[in-house]
């Protein structure tokens, strides 16, 4: 997705932008970079951002669940993203970005499933496979927990902001491939880098929620080997579901 922000936000005054769950940084920094008229501020639980700050980016050490230190009314645009297993009410979370935004303002969110699907015609993943198992621990994880992964299969997003109070919500469901099968040269390039990713932990990935479902250290070191081997298999074409989903505070709100 082209690291624009919403589609309507065009200004030559100063704008404040937060990116809720900011992670290393990257798409704050970016942002800061795209936009220097902007004010970026990142938080997040963990203290990972780059050192290599743009000037014009802020990053601080916030829990999302928790109640916000931004003040109300203070921002254009709320960026949050890769947040699904660690939110418990999304409708709570939605509000606080509500209550900090500027009427006419917009809030974005992107998540992503866990569940690995295949393309083609045979698109049904065998309940015997690795992959399968993976889908399934992430699902029973976030049951157990009440922290949802289903959070594109659920549609959360777009129920949670329209309870929040928001309006114009819209959305774009993307199927992210996963290795370099697809044809298309960016698609190609997307699916390089998710499995990049995901193969550069896959057990740490599987023990993030492991514990919760009492797997064993042995176990979580067995599915991590399957899932590599299968991700490698030239036959699969795997890819997995992001959905983007955007709303606006409306202009006569407080």
């Amino acid at each position: 997705m082209p690291n624009t922000g919403p589609r309507m936000m065009k200004s030559k005054v100063k704008l404040y932008i937060y990116d809720i769950g900011t992670g290393t940084g990257d798409w704050a920094s970016d942002f800061a970079e795209q936009h220097p008229e902007a004010k970026v501020i990142g938080t997040d639980v963990s203290p990972i951002q780059t050192e290599l700050m743009v000037a014009n980016t802020e990053f601080l050490f916030e829990d999302c669940l928790e109640f916000w230190s931004f003040s109300p009314v203070s921002v254009e645009y709320i960026h949050m993203s890769w947040l699904f297993g660690s939110i418990d009410d999304w409708c709570a979370l939605y509000k606080q970005a509500f209550a900090c935004l500027k009427p006419g303002g917009y809030l974005e969110s992107h998540e992503a499933s866990p569940l690995i699907r295949l393309k083609g015609c045979d698109s049904e993943v065998s309940s015997a496979s690795a992959i399968h198992q993976w889908g399934n621990l992430f699902v029973e994880a976030g049951r157990r927990s009440q922290r949802s992964f289903t959070v594109v299969e659920d549609g959360l997003q777009a129920k949670a902001m329209k309870e929040a109070g928001f309006v114009d919500i819209q959305d774009e469901t993307l199927e992210n491939p996963i290795g370099t099968w697809p044809q298309e040269s960016e698609k190609r390039l997307i699916g390089q880098y998710s499995k990049l990713a995901m193969e550069e932990d896959l057990q740490g990935t599987i023990n993030y929620v492991a514990h919760s479902v009492g797997w064993s250290w042995e176990e979580t070191l067995v599915l991590s080997s399957q899932v590599r081997n299968e991700l490698q298999c030239p036959e699969n074409k795997p890819y997995f579901l992001q959905r983007i989903v955007w709303g606006r505070k409306p202009s006569d709100s407080v």
